[in-house]
C-alpha cells in the first residue's frame, strides 16, 4: 500500500467542492442580485462550507478536548475540488470574465487565488477534466449539439494548459511546514475514457457524449431532480449529467490505478 494511500485510508479527511475560486466575481455577482453562482448553481458556497468546517471543529473540540482535535486536523487531508465553473460557467459560459480577461491572465488570476486558498493543511488538488468533453459544453459550443457531438478539443486544452500551471503552482509554493499537498489527475483518467471507450469492457460504455439525466444536452444541478427523466442504465453512460460523471465513470478511473491518479508534489512528513 503506497503511503498516501495508507494515509487517507487511516487518518481524517475533508472533502471540499467550490463551485467557483473567482470569489471576486461571487461577491459582485450576489451584491446586485442578491444571490451568487453557488445559490444558482445549487451548490453550498466556499464560506458556508467553511462554516460548517468550524461548527464540526467546535463539535470534536468538545468530544475529544482541544489538543486531540488539534492533533487530529493537523494531520488530515483536505481535498478541493474547484475550477471548472469558472472556466465553463464564469468564462466561456458568460461574458463576466471573457470580455476583461483573455484565457491566460484569467488562468493566472485563479491560480493566484488558489495559492491564496491553499495553506498549512495536507492538500489534494485535482486537476480540471477535460472540459470540452462536457456534453452541455458540447452541445453549446461544438456546433453539432444534434450531430456526431465529437470533444471542443480547443476548450479541453485550456483545461490542459491550465492543470500544467496548477501542477507547477504547487510545486513553486513554499513547503517549510510539515504539510503536503498532492495534484489528482483525472484529466487523463476521463479523456481515455471519452476517447477510447473500447478500452473499458469491463465498464461496458456506450455513451460517452450524453447525459443520463433528461435529454442528456443541457441539464446539471437543478435540472436534474427527483423529477427528472433518466435512462434506464445508468452505468453505460460517462456522465450522469451534462457535467458530472456517472458512478461508473468514477470507479473505472480508481480502477485505474491509485498511485496514477494521486500524484505527490510536495513528501508528507508528520511532525513529531
Amino acid at each position: 500500500m503506497s503511503s498516501f494511500r495508507h494515509f487517507l485510508f487511516f487518518n481524517l479527511h475533508f472533502m471540499i467542492l467550490v463551485s467557483t475560486i473567482d470569489a471576486e466575481l461571487e461577491n459582485k455577482i450576489k451584491r446586485p442580485f442578491n444571490n451568487s453562482i453557488s445559490a444558482i448553481l445549487g451548490v453550498i458556497s466556499i464560506l458556508k462550507q467553511l462554516e460548517y468546517f468550524k461548527d464540526y471543529k467546535r463539535k470534536l473540540e468538545t468530544a475529544i478536548g482541544k489538543e486531540r482535535t488539534k492533533t487530529l486536523i493537523s494531520m488530515a487531508a483536505f481535498i478541493v475540488s474547484a475550477g471548472t465553473n469558472d472556466f465553463v460557467v464564469n468564462y466561456f459560459g458568460t461574458p463576466f470574465r471573457s470580455r476583461n480577461y483573455d484565457i491566460a491572465t484569467y488562468q493566472q488570476f485563479l491560480l493566484q487565488n488558489v495559492q491564496q486558498f491553499i495553506q498549512k493543511p495536507p492538500w489534494v488538488r485535482p486537476w480540471l477534466p477535460p472540459i470540452g468533453c462536457m456534453p452541455i459544453v458540447i452541445t453549446v459550443t461544438s456546433g453539432e449539439a444534434n450531430g456526431q457531438r465529437r470533444c471542443v478539443d480547443s476548450l479541453s486544452t485550456v483545461a490542459l494548459d491550465y492543470n500544467q500551471k496548477l501542477q507547477n503552482k504547487l510545486t513553486a509554493m513554499d513547503n517549510s511546514s510539515s504539510s503536503a499537498i498532492y495534484y489528482a489527475d483525472i484529466y487523463q483518467p476521463l479523456n481515455d475514457m471519452i476517447q477510447t471507450p473500447s478500452q473499458f469492457v469491463y465498464a461496458g460504455f456506450e455513451n460517452v457524449n450524453c447525459g443520463c439525466c433528461g435529454s442528456g444536452l443541457v441539464e446539471t444541478t437543478f435540472m436534474c431532480d427527483s423529477r427528472s427523466s433518466v435512462c434506464k442504465n445508468p452505468s453505460k453512460y460517462v456522465f450522469f449529467d451534462s457535467v458530472h460523471p456517472t458512478e461508473a465513470a468514477y470507479s473505472g478511473i480508481c480502477q485505474m490505478g491509485f498511485d496514477r491518479i494521486f500524484l505527490l508534489v510536495f513528501p508528507f512528513r508528520i511532525s513529531k
